[in-house]
């Protein structure tokens, strides 16, 4: 509660709870000068079923409210739902923070104030169930893949007995031997020298308890409601977990328009693009901690140039715009040329997630699916968040440690269009098989003339094979 208090202008809190919470435990928390203006109400769990016993009870209080009153709800999802009807109705702007949201906005059509729900789960989509949307071959709306998200923490489970089986190369003999080397096995993923990363959860395990228990902080902007549908993003204080105790960081906002892709290189597996990058951080220049991890390594070419930085309503708080050019890799398929299809992406992350904080993923709403492009349509775009696994030897002794290196990504899948590369290989293609066809009238005693006429043809097929790999699609010089 503290965290989210020290941005919020409170005159003062009225919490919203059930028996089982013991009110105090969270006025003692709060900074002194909250304490003082903290007023709880109960509700009973029977009281829970009856809208009328809800609205008796939340009227006399809510019709109350001073400008900056701040609401904090820890109750059961049909009380909850009253009280963001009530505000919705009524027309009240008082800032809401939820510790219990799961399923309360399926029934809210849009909210009309600032709601901070606290989460256990992260709404970001991981890619790597992305892979499995692909497989099912339906299409999943925006707001459906982060409720199916959740279901696969079960095959998490079952993933990780299988990861604890084969690092200890357990054998089965008995049921019990062999739950008995699995818990020995798990307890060794203790999140220091080794950690299990699942579709969607963390596992790292000291004293038979899951080290990685995150919490998230979401608000939901009214730009980003339409319809039925409310994006989320991470609110600008996030807790993390460092050693064994957890640290304050901050949430920086990185969003990439692209203007124009200039070239795409099957041969090299590179793509050269110009887009503009908004970044709403705390920090002086904050393009200097986000990392572009796939800029191409050979040819390396990143320019940026700030073109304007304001800053907005909240307290240290700015906006920056830059705009980049910039080359990346991409895994270039020759396959089907010129009928091929690619996949190129841009992976950023943060320099130092302890020192500058984390980074808000783009929301699929807001990836950018139009720009300039010749010679290519864009069929699919998608983003995500990629987490991968670091292994560290530190010291003389080679101590093994393991850390978490989150990456976003944004890729889009393009298709050939540009008709001009179809016919540059169907004629020569064309002419080759015209020249092998016509050997087949050839007189048996030209038969030198028509091995010629083939060796020929053969090389010259493999010279437009590789010429093909290495041609370029369309070709600008960056200024």
């Amino acid at each position: 509660m503290p965290a989210v208090l020290g941005p919020l202008d409170a005159d003062s809190i009225i919490f919203f709870h059930m028996p089982i919470t013991t009110p105090e435990s969270y006025r003692e928390q709060l900074p002194a000068e909250f304490q003082s203006r903290f007023k709880s109400i109960t509700f009973e769990y029977a009281e829970a079923q009856d809208p009328a016993k809800i609205n008796a009870k939340i009227d006399p209080v809510l019709s109350k409210l001073k400008k900056n009153d701040v609401l904090f709800l820890n109750t059961v999802q049909p009380i909850t739902v009253e009280i963001f009807k009530y505000l919705n109705e009524k027309g009240l702007h008082q800032q809401v923070v939820s510790f219990h949201l799961a399923g309360t906005l399926d029934e809210m059509g849009e909210i009309h104030f600032p709601l901070i729900g606290a989460e256990e789960e992260p709404h970001e989509i991981f890619l790597s169930l992305e892979t499995v949307f692909d497989k099912i071959g339906e299409a999943i709306a925006i707001e459906g893949k982060s409720s199916y998200q959740s279901w696969f923490e079960q095959l998490d489970i079952v993933s990780l007995f299988q990861y604890a089986a084969q690092e200890a190369n357990i054998v089965f003999s008995s049921t019990e031997q062999f739950i008995n080397d699995i818990i020995g096995s798990i307890n060794c993923i203790d999140g220091v020298t080794d950690i299990f990363i699942g579709r969607t959860v963390v596992y790292g395990f000291r004293r038979n308890s899951n080290v990685f228990k995150q919490n998230f902080l979401y608000q939901f902007p009214k730009s980003l409601q339409a319809g039925d549908t409310m994006t989320p993003l991470l609110y600008p204080k996030q807790i993390i977990p460092k050693d064994d105790s957890f640290q304050l960081v901050d949430v920086n906002y990185v969003y990439l328009d692209i203007l124009r892709i200039n070239n795409i290189n099957i041969g090299d597996a590179t793509w050269s693009c110009e887009f503009n990058i908004d970044i709403v951080s705390r920090h002086t220049d904050p393009i200097d901690i986000v990392k572009f991890n796939n800029l191409n390594a050979v040819k390396p070419h990143f320019e940026h140039k700030l073109i304007s930085g304001k800053t907005t309503g909240k307290v240290g708080e700015k906006t920056h715009r830059y705009f980049v050019v910039a080359t990346f890799d991409f895994d270039a398929i020759a396959d089907n040329y010129p009928f091929d299809v690619q996949h190129i992406f841009i992976s950023y992350g943060i320099t130092d997630e302890h020192q500058f904080g984390i980074i808000q993923p783009t929301p699929e709403m807001l990836l950018d699916r139009e720009f300039e492009i010749e010679g290519w349509a864009c069929n699919d775009a998608k983003c995500g968040v990629i987490r991968r696994k670091s292994i560290f030897n530190e010291g003389s002794d080679l101590n093994k440690s393991v850390e978490i290196r989150e990456e976003i990504r944004l890729g889009w899948t393009l298709k050939r269009t540009n008709s001009v590369m179809i016919f540059k290989v169907l004629i020569p293609l064309f002419f080759l098989l015209f020249l092998v066809y016509y050997t087949l009238f050839m007189e048996s005693k030209e038969i030198n003339t028509a091995i010629q006429i083939l060796t020929t043809s053969f090389l010259a097929a493999i010279a437009l094979y590789f010429l093909n790999r290495t041609s370029t699609t369309t070709s600008y010089d960056l200024d």
